[in-house]
């Protein structure tokens, strides 16, 4: 649950970040899409997997 918070605090910062130097909302979502699919994929790798 630690790791989900922290995640959504660093997105929001980047998010904010974006924000106050005027990019272009595209490019904003972009960086937090890549953001949270790099999280996940990450995530993903080190799920463990039954052994059948």
């Amino acid at each position: 649950m630690c790791l989900v918070r922290s995640c959504w605090t660093g997105l929001l910062a980047i998010s904010m970040a974006a924000l106050l130097s005027q990019y272009n909302i595209k490019g904003v979502l972009l960086k937090i899409l890549n953001s949270v699919r790099r999280i996940c994929n990450h995530n993903n790798s080190h799920t463990p997997w039954a052994i059948e």
